[in-house]
């Protein structure tokens, strides 16, 4: 927080037996100053003091995303392939 606006903020909405997916938004003028990774490694223990490991993906046209996951030592970059159905009408 800066005065009353949000800089960053990370969360943790998917959680499993094992994992919990996690993600970070941060504000556009806050950007690239250490923000993402900051608030993120502190979620990651969070999550690890829950018994749980962080899970991060992302979108592969999103360096910035990419970048913030290798700083916290994600690794094994892993391509997903999403199919949508046409909806029936």
């Amino acid at each position: 927080m800066r005065n009353d606006q949000i800089a960053a903020e990370a969360y943790a909405p998917f959680w499993g037996d094992t994992h919990a997916e996690i993600g970070v938004v941060t504000h556009e003028s806050f950007r690239n100053r250490g923000l993402a990774t900051l608030i993120c490694a502190h979620l990651i223990r969070e999550i690890e003091g829950a018994g749980k490991s962080a899970y991060w993906s992302c979108n592969k046209s999103n360096p910035a995303s990419i970048a913030v996951a290798r700083k916290l030592g994600f690794g094994c970059p892993q391509t997903y392939y999403l199919f949508e159905y046409e909806k029936l009408t």
